[in-house]
């Protein structure tokens, strides 16, 4: 699964002796469309960057909206919620994790 992401979605070589290769076609046409949508708003002037200020202010929150309520109607999201909002007290006792909070409160106050 992971060598299939590396060579199809990241396409990643193992080297670049054979050149970087040529661009990606899907890639490509997305710049394109980004570049024609920055060009077709400035062309518009003042009155539709308003609007486009409103849509790119709004639209992040309506995508994380959407992939909380994805995420949560997932088989057993309810199970990782609820152990992460469950204390795990034989991990809270362990001396060893109270060092190991410490000496990171003390190296973050200290940079």
């Amino acid at each position: 699964m992971l060598v299939k992401h590396r060579n199809e979605v990241v396409k990643e070589m193992d080297n670049i002796d054979n050149g970087l290769g040529l661009p990606d076609v899907q890639l490509s046409c997305c710049l394109l469309a980004v570049w024609g949508l920055i060009f077709l708003t400035l062309i518009r002037g003042i009155k539709s960057s308003g609007k486009v200020s409103y849509f790119t202010a709004l639209f992040p929150y309506a995508v994380l909206l959407t992939l909380l309520i994805r995420g949560l109607t997932l088989p057993g999201s309810w199970n990782g919620i609820r152990y992460f909002i469950e204390p795990q007290w034989e991990s809270i006792l362990d001396l060893k994790v109270s060092y190991d909070d410490t000496r990171h409160v003390s190296c973050v106050l200290m940079h």
